[in-house]
């Protein structure tokens, strides 16, 4: 069987020295990669730095990823197929965090090259939100000082506390600012739409409130979407093609400015607030 990632490309996985020697060989050692039936693996210790989303890092040099989806179990034969048909060059790494892997980029030494493969992988199907993340002396060292799995599992004898009543749970899903709202972008594996170059997640009624529920949030009101209906600034943000789910279990359809009784099966659009 072919090896995904490996070859030429296993050597943007080899750090470059930055700034501090010390920072580099802490990140080398967390992000020591593994193979696993054709797909490079990291640890979740394996610093990743944070999302730029369109800012500009403090500095052009230093360590860069470009983050290609997060899926919510190990990727399938034609999610591999793709990435390698279209960046055959590319080296793609898995970041294991639970029961979800991130699927990554690099790391590359310079943000000019982060940027350069990010144009790149945007070009392929479902792939346009594709962003650079950037990492930091400082996250490097939390990643050192965070025990692994293991060790939390070995440190850990005591049963675990009660979770506090409305402790907002982090799923995880990255957010992109629409209309004075948040819009949900769809993980690799989940259905999606394309409209004016940006993915839209489909969901269904229950996976939408869920979703902005756990993150502190809730799903869009009927009265929050009349009011971006009635502002055509903000309705140029929305696709019109499909209905969005609203927090009173309708569809709403932007175009129109009117709700309409749905199935709660249907794969809606999402917008939390």
């Amino acid at each position: 069987m072919k090896t995904f990632g490996l070859g030429k490309g296993m050597v943007a996985l080899t750090f470059l020295l930055g700034a501090s020697s010390a920072f580099a060989l802490e990140s080398k050692r967390a992000c020591e990669p593994s193979e696993r039936d054709g797909w490079l693996v990291v640890s979740e210790s394996c610093p990743i730095g944070d999302g730029l989303w369109g800012r500009k890092p403090a500095s052009q040099e230093g360590e860069f990823w470009v983050q290609c989806g997060l899926l919510n179990k190990w990727p399938q034969a034609w999610f591999a197929a793709r990435l390698e048909s279209g960046l055959p060059e590319t080296t793609f790494v898995l970041r294991e965090e639970g029961s979800q892997y991130r699927c990554l980029m690099g790391p590359f030494n310079s943000y000019g090259a982060a940027v350069a493969e990010r144009d790149k992988l945007r070009k392929l199907p479902d792939m346009k939100s594709a962003f650079i993340r950037s990492v930091s002396a400082a996250s490097v060292a939390m990643a050192a000082a965070k025990p692994s799995r293991v060790e939390k599992q070995k440190t850990s004898m005591k049963k675990a506390p009660k979770q506090a009543a409305g402790q907002v749970i982090r799923t995880g899903r990255l957010y992109e600012n629409v209309a004075t709202l948040k819009s949900p972008l769809p993980r690799v594996d989940e259905p999606s739409y394309s409209s004016q170059g940006k993915i839209w997640w489909r969901a269904s009624f229950k996976e939408a409130s869920t979703t902005c529920q756990r993150d502190g949030m809730a799903l869009a009101s009927e009265t929050t979407m009349k009011r971006i209906a009635a502002t055509p600034s903000l309705t140029e943000e929305l696709p019109n093609r499909l209905p969005f789910w609203v927090a009173e279990q309708r569809g709403y359809d932007i175009a129109m400015g009117v709700s309409m009784p749905l199935s709660e099966e249907s794969a809606l659009l999402v917008l939390c607030e």
